[in-house]
């Protein structure tokens, strides 16, 4: 039970005493303490009975957007923001639910949307922008909490002064059980938008000295957003033109009532007699604790959000998908894990010509189910997990007991995954009851003797740690096969002198080894030591890397004119600082490697094995430090911009390679796109994989400009923007600003500058055709230039 301290019992007894002076009526109620804060109790000795109104508040008590925008301090903030060029928000106006019509007494109950408390956004809505309107209400409360000087005073007295119980406001100790969820995605996006927010609307007005910086910081304005969602009501009222729309309001008095699902309420809104009125449908006993319902329908998900809380009920829980950004969005609930929308539209994302129909909704599933692990796994625990830290209320490893707002965080995360395990588990069925065999990878054919026999080694070894072939898909591969930190532990316990070495540099925190440069000198050690674990592995890796780090002298100097050339230098300088660094820390003679094993770990073999390193390792998915190098042959996949990107899922005694996004599928025979770069430029892909592809949206073309002053202007063309984004870049380089430049001029000025950058480019790409291409590498460089030719072209065609 909460026991308020006297300043809180002195603030009630202000605030209670401006309720009675606005005319507010509450006979049946009482505010008093119960066991969330403050509440609300039946004060008379017959209780609350059913069909009672519990409170009457005149709608001029409400402290509502109108209420603030009509304030001085509003009118002050919209001159400032106009003298500091600061763009105003744009103003939005939500509909009522109720048809409202000429009638202004509106009715609303559990679940609508008419009265009742305002439905904050669920995860996957919330935007990260605001309306004017709400922008006002956020620094009016900030402002009348320092000032305590407005009308609204004994209210504001009595809300909380801080507020650190909300996903928006957690601690990091309580925000690390979110990770890996959608929650954890859609409060760093809110964050990240009232920082943008702040930094727009707010500092500059706090440079200008028109806002105190000490009273309008960041807390302040995470505090006004936590209170405004946290207690805000929808509100019908009328606009300008007459039609009815829903004010965001906060209304003294109602919310004190906290929440239960049990309990049935009525809002009233009267426009007419100017009031706000809430019935209970539900009777209450003298003395006990008078309930609000803050909406029937709502799960685990948006309570957390909106109010801080979350209940051990997920009957209303739900899970959010998209099979892209910006796509369609599907909701998975315990009733319908699998909703039919969903599968519908994988199937239409992963359409293959030449398919029948149940191969069509088999690839459609297994991608589904590839996106449902990769998902539960992000969380790193399951269902289970939490329903037993739950069931004993302390966390196993310190036995501390969980505090109300773990608690929460847990009754969350685990109606989420107890959702995804649900349609992982309908993915499973619908895929039983196709009746089909899972389609199969097939490594692709070398194209040369001497790539057939390295093929043939691979293929080898594959079977004999029991890698089956061909490969199903999703990719399953035994633990035993694959590179991972924890396998050095075991084979330095067998008496392998290299992997004990590695094994003390790595729990070393003085060294500071990285993993991906232990695996390098593993695969050099292993290739040319046939007793050592993973010997065919590293001998069947190829011998000729594809990334540019490895072309041939004539092609370098093409690369040399390039934008990607700095960027490889710099690679090739941390790649030679590495090797020094751990060739040196090898070599202590406490570690008691011979010579001859020291003598394997040549400069050359070390830049070729970290390039295999960067072009297989993988990270797991939930554990974004363990990384793993497997035993995929490289021409099993070929890089695409536009396919799907893989993650690494840990499971007992394997591990399982899960595509995360859809794309267009491949048949046997033929590589498997991939892009294991999220969102990478071709300049990227080409210095880690000597892959390029036309058309890559990620990429940008960079052009220098000299100004009329001498300095040097750079221009970013992003692929992405298209045709009028670039254009206005033009224009403002030109004229300084957009909307004032000559739109035929723009187009003549860039179509000169481009043209020559066209023809550059087209030249340099004559020159990497003419070289005789002796290595993949110099495949890659070819490829790579194709592209700067393509994406110059691309935009140069916007100025024609």
């Amino acid at each position: 039970m909460y026991h308020p301290d006297a300043a809180t019992t002195e603030r009630v007894a202000a605030f209670e005493a401006w309720l009675d002076a606005g005319g507010v009526q509450y006979p049946l109620l009482a505010i008093a303490p119960s066991r969330y804060g403050l509440g609300i109790t039946a004060a008379k000795d017959d209780g609350v009975a059913r069909g009672d109104e519990l409170l009457r508040i005149p709608l001029a008590m409400l402290l509502t957007q109108e209420t603030a925008a009509s304030s001085p301090f509003a009118g002050s903030l919209v001159a400032a923001w106009a003298d500091a060029d600061c763009p105003l928000p744009a103003s939005a106006e939500t509909p009522a639910g109720s048809d409202g019509g000429d009638d202004d007494d509106v009715v609303g109950g559990d679940g609508s949307d008419d009265g009742e408390a305002l439905d904050g956004p669920s995860v996957e809505e919330r935007t990260h922008t605001t309306s004017l309107e709400r922008l006002v209400l956020y620094l009016y409360l900030i402002h009348a909490r320092a000032e305590r000087t407005t009308f609204h005073t004994p209210y504001i007295d009595l809300l909380p002064q801080v507020i650190d119980s909300t996903p928006v406001t957690y601690s990091p100790e309580v925000a690390r059980l979110l990770a890996g969820t959608n929650m954890e995605r859609t409060v760093a996006g809110i964050r990240s938008g009232l920082h943008a927010l702040y930094d727009s609307h707010i500092r500059p007005l706090v440079a200008r000295g028109v806002l105190d910086g000490d009273v309008f910081d960041m807390d302040s304005l995470l505090w006004a957003y936590s209170v405004f969602w946290s207690r805000c009501y929808g509100i019908p009222a009328r606009d300008a033109t007459g039609n009815l729309r829903l004010s965001a309001a906060l209304v003294p008095l109602a919310d004190i009532l906290n929440h239960s699902g049990d309990v049935g309420v009525e809002y009233v809104t009267s426009l007419t007699d100017g009031y706000f009125a809430l019935k209970t449908r539900t009777p209450t006993a003298a003395g006990c604790e008078v309930f609000s319902n803050y909406g029937d329908a709502k799960g685990n998900e948006k309570l957390l959000l909106t109010y801080g809380f979350a209940g051990p009920s997920v009957v209303e829980d739900t899970y959010f998908v998209q099979l892209s950004a910006g796509g369609a969005g599907h909701y998975l609930s315990l009733a319908a894990p699998l909703p039919d929308a969903l599968v519908d539209e994988a199937q239409a994302r992963t359409h293959a010509s030449g398919t029948t129909a149940s191969t069509h909704k088999l690839r459609a599933l297994t991608h589904l189910l590839a996106l449902f692990r990769a998902r539960h796994l992000a969380a790193g625990v399951s269902a289970a997990d939490d329903e037993a830290v739950l069931d004993a209320g302390v966390w196993p490893a310190s036995g501390a007991e969980l505090t109300l707002d773990e608690r929460h965080c847990l009754y969350y995360r685990r109606g989420q995954s107890l959702i995804l395990e649900a349609a992982m588990a309908a993915v499973e069925t619908a895929i039983g009851a196709l009746d089909l065999q899972p389609e199969k990878l097939w490594v692709a054919p070398a194209r040369s003797e001497a790539g057939t026999q390295q093929v043939e080694t691979w293929r080898t070894w594959a079977s004999s740690v029991g890698l089956d072939l061909p490969i199903s898909s999703p990719l399953r591969i035994p633990e035993a096969a694959a590179l991972t930190r924890s396998a050095f532990v075991p084979w330095a316990a067998g008496g392998d002198r290299m992997a004990g070495a590695l094994d003390q540099l790595l729990a070393d925190p003085m060294v500071e080894l990285e993993l991906s440069t232990a695996f390098a000198i593993w695969i050099i050690y292993a290739r040319h030591t046939p007793s050592a674990p993973l010997h065919g592995l590293a001998a069947a890796l190829p011998a000729e890397h594809p990334s540019p780090v490895f072309a041939s002298p004539s092609m370098r100097n093409v690369l040399a004119a390039t934008p990607l050339f700095p960027a490889l230098v710099d690679a090739m300088t941390v790649a030679k600082t590495e090797y020094d660094a751990v060739v040196a820390a090898l070599s202590a003679e406490s570690l008691g490697l011979a010579e001859e094993t020291l003598a394997l770990l040549a400069w050359p073999r070390y830049l070729w094995a970290s390039a295999c390193v960067d072009l297989h390792a993988m990270a797991v998915a939930g554990r974004t430090s363990d990384l793993v190098f497997l035993p995929i042959h490289p021409s099993a996949f070929v890089y695409s911009p536009h396919a799907d990107a893989y993650a690494v899922a840990r499971l007992d005694g394997s591990y399982e390679v899960v595509s995360v996004w859809l794309s267009e599928n491949t048949t046997p025979g033929v590589p498997i796109p991939n892009a294991p770069l999220v969102e990478a430029s071709n300049a990227e892909a080409a210095l880690r994989f000597g892959a390029a592809a036309p058309g890559n949206t990620n990429d940008v073309l960079e052009l220098q400009l000299s100004a009329d002053d001498g300095d040097e202007v750079r221009l970013q063309f992003a692929l992405g923007d298209g045709p009028a984004k670039w254009r206005a870049t033009m224009a403002r380089a030109l004229y300084g600003d957009a909307t004032q430049a000559p739109g035929d001029e723009v187009a003549q000025a860039g179509y000169e500058m481009l043209i020559g950058v066209v023809e550059e480019r087209r030249a340099l790409a004559a020159a990497a055709e003419s070289v005789d291409v002796s290595c993949p590498a110099d495949e890659g460089v070819v490829r790579y230039v194709a592209s700067l030719v393509a994406a110059a072209e691309t935009v140069l065609a916007a100025f024609k």
